[in-house]
């Protein structure tokens, strides 16, 4: 069973918004996010080990994790990561230095997904809890989570492919130079993504 978000779904609780703005915590995207996947893992043994951080950080240069980052006067105190592939997030774990700076990202990014203010439409906080039922998730069986997620990637990837059109005026049938390509973007997908919220 997974937790998952969807833009129709998304609730922010009015605690947790009065809680950010009484705060004034900063949250940013994808900013430091080496150092926040090194602070979630540390102090805690298992799955995040050295190995496999080089490979998520590998996997960020290629445009497949995603961060939130809470700050304070410019210091990091909390946020999370996940793995993105295409309109699907998979929340894989996340940290606090301060009282709520985890929760902050969170709140944050919630706001941003029920506004429809992100790319993705649907987010996986791995296995349920009282916690992301506050923020409003849904439990989701697994055959249906892997129904889900195919279906929104293909038809992302069929929304792609339908907004490209080529310009067969402007297309020039030879090329001197260096070779462009006249269509930069990248379509990832994978079998079975999920979120795997850890510690």
């Amino acid at each position: 069973v997974r937790s998952v978000m969807t833009p129709e779904t998304a609730i922010v609780p009015n605690r947790m918004r009065t809680m950010v703005r009484r705060t004034k915590f900063d949250v940013r995207y994808d900013e430091d996010v080496e150092a926040i996947i090194h602070y979630c893992c540390k102090g805690r043994e298992g799955w995040l080990t050295p190995e496999v951080i080089d490979v998520y950080l590998a996997m960020h240069k290629q445009g497949l994790i995603a961060t939130a980052g809470t700050y304070r006067n410019g210091i990091l105190i909390g946020g999370f990561w996940g793995l993105s592939i295409g309109p699907v997030l998979g929340i894989m774990s996340m940290f606090h230095l301060e009282s709520n700076g985890g929760a902050a990202a969170i709140t944050q990014f919630t706001e941003m997904v029920s506004q429809r203010g992100c790319r993705w439409s649907i987010i996986d906080f791995g296995h349920p809890g009282t916690i992301w039922d506050k923020f409003g998730t849904r439990a989701v069986a697994a055959r249906d989570f892997s129904d889900l997620v195919t279906n929104e990637l293909l038809k992302s990837a069929s929304m792609e492919k339908a907004t490209w059109v080529p310009n067969l005026e402007l297309a020039p049938l030879t090329f001197s130079g260096s070779h462009r390509s006249l269509n930069n973007e990248r379509a990832a997908l994978d079998k079975q993504p999920v979120g795997l919220l850890r510690g």
